[in-house]
């Protein structure tokens, strides 16, 4: 990129040694990596005190000279320290996410460029320079190692010895707020530059890491040349490394990344064989049965991971069509369990009707010709929460899905659906009479 075509000044601006100082204050320190549930320890507060400042010096830097302010390695440099502000994150505040955003703005017009065009304008370099020095290579790009794929397995010394995590915490997140801002068409151009650190981050020990690291591959899977991972029995790689996330299922955090896991492998499944093939449907029901039906029966008592995994299945079922039938009894047995489930307040759990509710509906839409052997399950299920959740009441959304998934089953299953109804009655049964 030459600097007449960016409209970036060719000197460095006066202030440029300063510049990079308040760069090197704005290095997020070790204590925000303290995983506690304590009160921000003070060097914590101060520092984010000191970032405000530190941006606003930086903003009447560029203010005082535009025209001089800013060299090629200076703006790639403030784009990406700034992008580690942008999140919701500790070392960051709502103050602080709209001074960086106003840095942001404040050098795109510099530019005469939105601040979309001009971080796609410097994502290469900013990659090159900024990120890949952060990383160190990943066996699992070398031959020998993926020949001996299954049998090799890479030291957890390999993560804990990272710069991204020690020298420059933030930088995942600046990745990602990049990678976010740019073009495909600039996504598939640097793709040699993305597909190293993405796979350390799928393939790393620590669950936050390896989440954001998921959700990166889903972004840029769209955009990258499956057939350059192909070549390099890449696309296995990161299928295998997916695959081992779909086995996190025991508490909240795991769940959150089984839940971009389990779409993401689906967009890989998709992008690495055509649809309706031999072999994207033994994949397709191999994500399926390690996701959702091992999930279920390893997993499924955790409130959290079980909202994750039901909140999919009506992705699989439109991924699978009438292939999914033979799974019709794991599903119903599942799906009406939870939907019998007491209606609890808290966060994890207030939801889960609703999702389960959606499912079945999904369910009875693929499903429907093989559904009278299952007409008695679905139907008590439907009245035990319906007779929960008018007494518990405030339930509307729920309530009117109930009565919509009825009518499809009266339509569906017609006269069984009216005997079942008819049993109950004679039973006397107490959710009917309720």
């Amino acid at each position: 990129m030459s600097s007449d075509s960016a409209f970036i000044g060719p000197k460095y601006p006066i202030n440029y040694e300063r510049s990079l100082d308040l760069l090197k204050q704005l290095e997020v320190p070790a204590c925000f990596l303290r995983d506690t549930e304590e009160d921000t320890p003070s060097e914590s507060k101060d520092f984010l005190e000191s970032v405000v400042l530190v941006m606003k010096e930086l903003s009447e830097i560029f203010t005082t000279e535009p025209e001089n302010a800013l060299n090629e390695s200076l703006l790639d440099r403030v784009i990406f320290t700034s992008s580690k502000y942008l999140r919701d994150v500790k070392w960051s505040s709502e103050y602080i996410r709209d001074l960086a955003a106003e840095l942001l703005a404040q050098l795109s017009q510099i530019l005469h460029l939105s601040v979309a065009e001009m971080v796609d304008l410097r994502l290469e370099a900013i990659l090159q320079q900024q990120i890949k020095p952060l990383f160190k290579r990943h066996p699992g790009l070398e031959k020998n190692f993926r020949k001996h794929r299954g049998k090799k397995t890479v030291d957890q010394e390999f993560y804990e010895n990272q710069a991204w995590k020690s020298d420059c915490i933030g930088a995942v997140t600046g990745f990602k707020w990049c990678l976010q801002m740019t073009t495909s068409s600039t996504i598939s151009h640097c793709q040699e530059l993305i597909v190293p650190p993405l796979l350390t981050l799928v393939d790393d020990f620590d669950i936050r890491y390896k989440t954001i690291g998921v959700e990166i591959l889903d972004l840029a899977l769209s955009s990258i040349d499956i057939s350059k991972l192909r070549k390099l029995a890449l696309d296995q790689v990161f299928y295998e490394a997916l695959t081992s996330c779909l086995t996190y299922r025991s508490n909240a955090t795991e769940a959150e990344l089984l839940s971009v896991s389990l779409s993401t492998i689906l967009h890989l499944v998709n992008q690495m064989y055509p649809q309706n093939t031999k072999e994207w449907f033994l994949k397709v029901e191999e994500v399926f049965l390690n996701g959702i039906v091992d999930g279920f029966s390893l997993g499924g008592d955790n409130i959290a991971v079980r909202s994750v995994i039901i909140q999919k299945i009506p992705l699989f079922l439109n991924t699978m069509g009438p292939f999914s039938i033979q799974y019709l009894s794991t599903l119903v047995k599942e799906l009406t369990r939870t939907l019998k489930l007491p209606i609890l307040d808290d966060i994890q759990g207030k939801d889960i009707h609703l999702l389960t509710a959606q499912s079945i509906e999904a369910l009875i839409q693929i499903a429907w010709p093989r559904l009278d052997s299952y007409c008695h399950d679905l139907l008590t299920a439907i009245l035990v929460v319906w007779v929960n959740s008018q007494r518990k009441g405030a339930m509307n959304d729920l309530n009117q899905l109930l009565i919509r998934i009825y009518i499809l089953l009266n339509t569906v299953c017609g006269d069984k659906l009216q005997h079942e109804l008819g049993v109950l009655r004679e039973l006397d049964d107490p959710v009917e009479s309720s």
